[in-house]
């Protein structure tokens, strides 16, 4: 057959479009405690689907490599090493207050490395999907005390493009405790500056943030174990998160197939609140709601008023600091707590509003959790 031949032409390599620089930089010195570390985390970072499990241990020590590692990334560097001594990470540990490292060394923390380059991020924009290894090597030497480690070339591009971001206080997220307290702290620093505030997760998608795999598949166990303790432990911290949050759950019929959140900075928490309650008679919450200490319950109390909230739609940790709110304002003595808050949630519970609330389809509850 005649013809003109086709040069072959050499195959040319797509890069992902638009290879950026950083947006925003860290602040801080990630080994000075005394003072703030941030980290501009990009959305699909912060908000993080992964293939493996981790444990919180394992997210504060992909975040504070990061931080380190941040300021000398480069996207066309990615075979880039970085280098500190173990002692250094594992004193800020101590320092600052993380429970499972301080009693191990630093075996932990070799541990932890393996866990993270086993462990997938995945990724799902409009422009994209792919998936890289939270760490693609480390090594130490016992000799020295020498540490290194690398990411990945995708994973560099995912974190320098960081025009949508949250910034994460890496020295907070290291002294949290609660297990899932990590995960939905670094979600709701995507939403605080925002105009809104406000983020709807599907509850499906909360779940693979808190990692939680095949546990905690019902509702009442997943709102009972994993996200009211998170909410306590960031109420418990609200100067240091800086921000107020509220959540709300929306159903689809009478499943609940999805959360609300709002995470409202604390210098304007005071007048959104106050807006909030003029809007919503049934809101029942004053500004001062959720900043005073509460009493204690037994573990056996305290189980079943859970129980009863989930019973019947109510959050736990609204009720419980609208309930001590108005018990401060009458200022009179409790002789039972526990049998006096029972009551005021059977009071609610009874209301014909809550119950014409709960037929509605595709609609949010009412209450909103307040931390």
């Amino acid at each position: 057959m005649s013809g003109t031949p086709v040069p072959n032409k050499p195959a040319q390599l797509e890069l992902p479009l638009g290879l950026p620089l950083p947006f925003y930089k860290p602040s801080g010195d990630l080994f000075d405690a005394s003072k703030d570390c941030t980290l501009p985390l990009s959305k699909e970072a912060n908000f993080m689907k992964l293939e493996g499990t981790l444990t919180e241990t394992e997210r504060k020590l992909w975040l504070a490599l990061v931080h380190f590692s941040f300021d000398d990334m480069e996207v066309g560097n990615s075979g880039r090493i970085f280098q500190t001594h173990i002692s250094k990470v594992v004193h800020l540990f101590r320092e600052l207050g993380d429970s499972e490292t301080g009693k191990n060394g630093s075996s932990w923390l070799i541990k932890s490395a393996k866990k993270l380059g086993k462990c997938q991020i995945v990724w799902d924009t409009p422009r994209e999907e792919g998936f890289e290894t939270l760490l693609v090597g480390l090594r130490y030497n016992p000799d020295t005390g020498n540490l290194f480690w690398q990411f990945g070339h995708y994973l560099t591009i995912l974190l320098l493009n960081n025009k949508v971001f949250g910034r994460v206080n890496v020295h907070l997220t290291i002294g949290l405790s609660g297990k899932y307290a990590v995960s939905l702290y670094s979600l709701l620093t995507t939403i605080v500056n925002r105009k809104d505030h406000k983020i709807t997760v599907a509850l499906d998608e909360l779940r693979e943030c808190f990692n939680v795999g095949d546990k905690l598949k019902d509702w009442r166990d997943f709102n009972k174990k994993a996200l009211e303790p998170a909410l306590a432990e960031l109420s418990k911290k609200k100067e240091q998160v800086g921000f107020v949050c509220q959540h709300r759950t929306i159903s689809t019929g009478r499943k609940i197939t999805a959360i609300e959140f709002t995470a409202i900075p604390n210098d304007k928490a005071v007048k959104v609140l106050e807006r909030t309650s003029r809007k919503d008679p049934l809101a029942n919450l004053t500004p001062s709601a959720g900043f005073g200490e509460h009493p204690s319950f037994a573990e056996k109390d305290l189980k079943q008023f859970q129980n009863y909230c989930a019973r019947w739609g109510l959050g736990y940790t609204t009720e419980l600091y609208a309930w001590w709110d108005g018990v401060k304002q009458k200022g009179e003595p409790l002789k039972s707590p526990a049998a006096h808050f029972m009551g005021f949630l059977k009071s609610r519970a009874a209301k014909g509003e809550v119950r014409a609330i709960r037929k509605r389809r595709e609609e949010p509850q009412l209450f909103d959790e307040l931390v």
